[in-house]
């Protein structure tokens, strides 16, 4: 897997990760207070801030992340390992928040969608943009 491939997985399980997250939200949240968490979370990416996005993700040992390759990790701390890494080159994520959506699915879970642009590379390397579509 290429070092963009993996920047590319990440950023595509990264809006699952919020779902998912330790935070007070639930599916009988509010569309609104949702939206509010994912631009929470776009812009703490997109700042490299290690320490938003590690209060944003579920700090259980049980939290599980399977990329779009069908990576699995276990755990945040592996999780925020991967961020961590991945923030030293360039990283870069644009939502377009006009489609975002939110499905409601069993057992107080949800579902989010929404179209992004990502810009990512290794430092020493010109990044790349790929439109990618985040469920």
């Amino acid at each position: 897997m290429t070092e963009i491939d993996r920047r590319t997985a990440v950023a595509l399980g990264a809006t699952a990760l919020f779902a998912a997250s330790g935070s007070a939200l639930a599916a009988d949240a509010p569309q609104d207070e949702l939206r509010a968490f994912a631009d929470c979370f776009f812009a703490a990416q997109n700042a490299h801030d290690a320490a938003a996005v590690d209060r944003m993700l579920l700090n259980a040992p049980e939290f599980l992340w399977i990329t779009p390759r069908g990576e699995v990790i276990w755990g945040h701390d592996p999780a925020m390992e991967r961020f961590r890494a991945f923030y030293k080159g360039t990283w870069k994520i644009e939502p377009d928040m006009a489609q975002f959506r939110v499905m409601t699915l069993a057992n107080g879970a949800v579902q989010t969608f929404v179209p992004l642009v990502l810009t990512a590379g290794p430092a020493d390397q010109p990044a790349r943009s790929t439109k990618i579509f985040l469920n």
